[in-house]
């Protein structure tokens, strides 16, 4: 199947935060209550059809799922490349795994300043009152630091698909800010279409000819 768009995701954050549910709950529709540790990097897929801006969409999502294990670092650390949208997720619960975000985002951002990052605070379910990360500090951190911060709960499937919403709403956003796009072999956007209006056509920011034209997939 051609796709309109092919958006990579990638799942960071500390062990027992929640990643691996997040994954499972929107690609299985499932909460795993005895889920293990991911040893290394995890994949799942999703495909979407939507409407937008007049248009219809396929959308594929590869969403990487990442060990918060120190000993891989330098093994997930390579799956950062060419990734689209970068999900910092932290445990509402776990101040630590809140800061541990914050660090890792403030360490990685200029490597990576063609990524999206978004914070996602999970485990909202868990009724702690006394070390609970509150609404209004994410708020601030998204305003600081110029990224979607959102609230999710894996086990009660709480804007688990709203937080991959704003990945493929944010991203269609971005493509359709191209004024034309050539039809073209691209790895990264398999099947874009065609706009008949005018002959012109996108070109990446350093405008080689030899480059895929299509302005977006940061693999030029």
């Amino acid at each position: 199947m051609k796709f309109n768009l092919t958006i990579k995701c990638i799942l960071i954050g500390d062990s027992e935060v929640g990643k691996s549910s997040i994954l499972s709950q929107y690609i299985q529709d499932r909460f795993l209550l005895n889920s293990f540790s991911t040893i290394g990097v995890d994949f799942g897929t999703k495909e979407i059809n939507i409407s937008y801006g007049g248009d219809d969409y396929s959308i594929k999502l590869n969403i990487w799922d990442t060990a918060g294990d120190k000993r891989y670092k330098s093994i997930i650390e390579t799956y950062y490349k060419n990734t689209s949208y970068i999900l910092l997720v932290f445990d509402v619960n776990s101040r630590a795994s809140f800061n541990n975000v914050i660090r890792l985002h403030n360490s990685i951002r200029d490597e990576y300043k063609k990524s999206k990052f978004i914070f996602v605070g999970n485990k909202t379910d868990v009724k702690n009152i006394h070390n609970k990360v509150t609404e209004r500090e994410m708020s601030e951190l998204s305003r600081e630091t110029n990224a979607l911060a959102i609230s999710t709960s894996a086990k009660e499937n709480h804007n688990i698909h709203g937080l991959f919403k704003c990945v493929y709403t944010h991203a269609l956003s971005e493509f359709d800010k191209i004024p034309y796009a050539k039809k073209i072999s691209c790895t990264r956007f398999n099947n874009i279409k065609v706009r008949t209006e005018r002959s012109s056509y996108v070109y990446n920011s350093q405008n080689e000819v030899d480059s895929c034209w299509c302005g977006f997939c940061k693999i030029c």
